[in-house]
């Protein structure tokens, strides 16, 4: 399929990546890691995430996706107008320890300029309404980089012809997303419509 920048998509709220062989090592995709961008770098970061995943590094990522030009009908969304997403599907949800290991390891290739790295759950008991991106574990990027000395040991990418090759999966809806995400999105917001762009 070819490939799409989300500058470039208007007809899909999304664009996806999946690699059949990665998802069967990392099955589990009931919660996701989620960074955000001003809209003017979605594409370069789309494209740097792509390759990062395509060629195993993001250890544990089962699929991602990230935010288009579409306009955003929610009535509340996790970022402002000017700013895109990128989601990082990973779980179970439940299971700490490898979701945080996960979390680091996608800092640890992607430097992520903001103080605070979310991880949320798609299953609707477990997700924390109180808080602003409903999330369920962060990570301080800054006492992360700290750590690693300051930067994140990204290694040079080309966004060349490999990543022209990469199976992009175009989709208006989370990679198999479990059911009970769309219903009780749709819910929620008592739209139907909306559940399209849920995250």
């Amino acid at each position: 399929m070819a490939r799409q920048l989300p500058s470039h998509t208007h007809d899909n709220f999304w664009v996806s990546a999946l690699d059949k062989n990665i998802a069967a090592q990392f099955p589990n995709q009931d919660g996701k890691w989620m960074m955000f961008f001003p809209q003017s770098e979605m594409d370069a970061r789309w494209t740097e995430a792509s390759q990062l995943y395509y060629s195993g590094r993001l250890i544990g990522v089962n699929s991602m996706k990230a935010s288009t030009a579409k306009q955003n009908p929610m009535p509340e969304r996790l970022h402002g107008p000017d700013e895109g997403i990128i989601i990082f599907y990973c779980g179970p949800c439940e299971d700490e320890a490898n979701v945080m290991e996960y979390g680091r390891n996608i800092l640890n290739n992607m430097h992520y300029p903001r103080e605070t790295f979310y991880y949320k759950s798609d299953k609707p008991n477990l997700i924390d309404w109180s808080k602003q991106y409903r999330h369920m574990y962060s990570i301080n990027t800054i006492q992360h980089y700290g750590r690693l000395g300051g930067i994140a040991p990204v290694q040079n990418l080309s966004f060349g012809s490999n990543y022209l090759s990469a199976p992009v999966v175009e989709s208006n809806f989370a990679l198999n997303l479990p059911v009970y995400g769309s219903d009780y999105v749709a819910s929620y917001v008592n739209d139907p419509l909306y559940a399209d762009y849920y995250y």
